[in-house]
């Protein structure tokens, strides 16, 4: 009996030695390296070297949600950064926009959507860094619980890239910008990825310029592969510390008409 009592004592002692030094070790996250984590996100995206994209913009002031604008667009996009955007009219009868004006608007979705199309990791490690994202920086870290992986600094306001991970989708996509009232903080995130006939593609963006403007892209339909006959393709210009802008007056042309047109819907609204 003795000797019965003295062996489980042992064996107790064994499997305690065995749980402090063994299972903290199985349990420690593995940290991927940034090529292989940039790698394996460019997995989702390989096989799309173009697409056709038709999608629905709503755009809306934080301080009033009910004052909203909503158009359709098409949108090209080629690998590795060239595209092409046309208003195609707006939703609530307010007519179609001129085609020609339209054609030369330079969206500032444009920057994000270069994760999600076909590109090489070199390629997408200068397009990274080019939007200030620290990629020594490489960390676990959660987004809505989900576990993800967080390339970049952890401050709130420090550019980054956060891939889920057990799928490697981009969730989040920050970086600094230039606004007429000094630098903001742009967040990109994006939701309800569905499989296409090459990969994957985001079916919903959400863009936060700043803490005001937001603007959400729905998408309603997506072409792959197919031919672009858009004529000329513009190249995405790696510049995301600093609004697109006109040439001319020096002043972001898409955003100037839509403050326009929100600043008209809140005088109708509050006269």
């Amino acid at each position: 009996m003795f000797e019965i009592s003295f062996k489980k004592y042992w064996l107790s002692i064994i499997l305690i030695v065995t749980l402090t030094w063994v299972v903290p070790t199985r349990v420690c996250a593995y940290v991927m390296p940034v090529d292989q984590l940039l790698g394996l996100m460019a997995d989702n995206f390989s096989n799309l070297k173009s697409l056709i994209i038709t999608q629905r913009v709503h755009l809306m002031n934080q301080r009033d949600h009910e004052a909203e604008i909503v158009q359709k667009e098409k949108l090209w996009l080629k690998s590795p950064g060239f595209y092409g955007l046309q208003l195609i009219g707006q939703t609530g009868g307010q007519g179609a926009i001129d085609e020609k004006y339209a054609a030369g608007l330079v969206g500032r979705d444009m920057l994000c959507r270069r994760l999600l199309i076909a590109n090489g990791i070199e390629s997408i490690k200068s397009f990274l860094s080019d939007m200030g994202i620290n990629l020594d920086s490489v960390s676990l870290t959660r987004i809505d619980g989900v576990v993800s992986y967080r390339l970049g600094d952890k401050g709130h306001d420090s550019p980054k890239l956060v891939l889920e991970k057990d799928t490697f989708f981009p969730l989040l996509l920050s970086y600094r910008i230039e606004g007429n009232s000094g630098p903001k903080m742009a967040t990109v995130r994006f939701y309800d990825y569905r499989k296409l006939a090459g990969g994957w593609y985001s079916y919903e963006i959400v863009c936060l310029w700043g803490k005001e403007i937001i603007e959400r892209y729905r998408i309603l339909s997506v072409e792959v592969n197919v031919p672009i006959k858009f004529s000329p393709l513009k190249i995405i210009e790696q510049r995301p510390h600093v609004y697109p802008q006109d040439l001319k007056n020096g002043k972001d042309v898409r955003e100037e008409e839509r403050l326009k047109e929100i600043i008209r819907l809140l005088e109708d609204k509050y006269q």
